[in-house]
């Protein structure tokens, strides 16, 4: 328990650190309303004390919280203009804000953008953040590889973060890496590498009153089942894990393990009951926006005759018209102070090719032919604010 007051500059410093660090833990742990308090509260208090850095941190690791748990309205814009934010955040406190990008792109079925997008975000783990900053964003591109069926690309992807986390006997870190990890193995005829990893996480999270990492676990439990050819003890294992997911609450994997649990049932011989799952299903993941996932979904439940409607989609990419969308803003701001493409790339976690493709799509938008026309437009018109590299291009 932190104290929550203070006397001194220093000490209320100090109580909102703590708040942070403790909700950040909180976000591993699996306890997100504890994890939602803390940082709301050490928000508040980066806030009241004028601590920008502080403040700004708080919101990082909201926005990774709000991926979680599936708040996602308004969430790709925000969580962009954090990984932007070169002021105020060091590289890799913007790894978290750009995998939420990343991770956003795959579930509405940018399937492309999202694998650049983590590719990078992991690259710079490994250059600033060290092994510990790694683990998560490997996870992620990883579920994104497995999914494609790219096996090697996972097992390779998983294999040092996995060894890192044996070595240090940190299997609370494990959530997002055991369950893909064991799946890449079992997929690659490894099933006894599989079965030991699953004992190690189990025994690396046995006592800890951990839920997202039990989650984690349960999962990985329900993906032996399936491979051992027991469709039906899967169903049920993978509807345990759904109800562990869905407790913390984190619905897009609760949502992902209701498809897995339906599609055991379908092996299984049990339709009735598997599409009523999965149109459930479809429906969660259509409310949540997860287009990509609904989309299949939809293809598997109009291919046994379930007429399904595709959704019109609320939560989509907002269009700004002739206006400049926030991560072209990112883009111009860093233009007008005098960076090169590649170097936008890499404060921005993105690639010269992105950059490129924004700095074209705000010269269109504003009418101009040249990156010194769209710096002095962009700083003429107020919308960012003058830089002295524009008066030397």
């Amino acid at each position: 328990m932190i104290a929550d007051d203070a006397s001194t500059a220093a000490e209320r410093q100090q109580i909102t650190v703590g708040q942070l660090n403790i909700g950040h833990m909180a976000l591993i742990w699996g306890k997100y309303p504890e994890a939602r308090r803390l940082l709301t509260l050490a928000v508040g208090l980066a806030d009241t004390y004028q601590y920008r850095k502080l403040h700004r941190l708080g919101h990082v690791t909201l926005a990774h919280l709000d991926w979680l748990t599936g708040a996602w309205d308004g969430l790709a814009d925000r969580a962009g203009s954090l990984a932007g934010d070169e002021e105020l955040l060091q590289p890799v406190s913007r790894l978290a804000p750009a995998m939420v990008n990343g991770l956003l792109y795959a579930a509405r079925g940018d399937q492309d953008r999202a694998d650049e997008c983590l590719r990078l975000v992991l690259e710079q783990a490994d250059l600033h953040g060290g092994a510990e900053h790694s683990v998560e964003p490997a996870g992620a591109l990883a579920r994104l590889r497995l999914g494609a069926g790219r096996i090697d690309d996972v097992l390779q992807l998983t294999d040092e973060p996995i060894r890192f986390l044996e070595r240090k006997g940190t299997w609370i870190w494990a959530t997002e890496l055991a369950p893909v990890r064991a799946e890449a193995l079992l997929m690659a005829d490894r099933a006894d590498e599989a079965g030991d990893l699953v004992d190690a996480f189990a025994a690396g999270v046995r006592d800890r009153h951990a839920p997202g990492p039990h989650a984690a676990l349960s999962t990985c439990r329900a993906i032996l089942a399936q491979h051992q050819g027991d469709s039906l003890g899967a169903a049920e294992l993978f509807a345990r894990a759904a109800d562990a997911w869905q407790d913390l609450p984190r619905p897009y994997d609760a949502l992902l393990s209701r498809e897995r649990q339906a599609r055991c049932l379908l092996r299984a011989d049990q339709s009735d009951a598997a599409l009523s799952v999965l149109t459930e299903t479809f429906q969660g993941l259509s409310t949540l926006g997860a287009r990509g996932d609904a989309e299949r979904v939809m293809h598997t439940l109009r291919a046994y005759g379930v007429g399904v409607k595709r959704p019109s989609w609320h939560g989509g990419r907002r269009s700004y018209g002739d206006q400049l969308s926030p991560r072209e803003l990112d883009v111009v701001r860093l233009l007008v102070g005098g960076r090169t493409n590649r170097e936008i790339a890499g404060v921005l976690i993105l690639s010269p090719k992105t950059v490129a493709r924004h700095v074209e799509a705000a010269m269109r938008k504003l009418e101009v032919s040249s990156r010194t026309a769209l710096a002095v437009k962009v700083v003429e018109a107020g919308v960012v604010v003058d830089s002295p590299a524009v008066a030397h291009r």
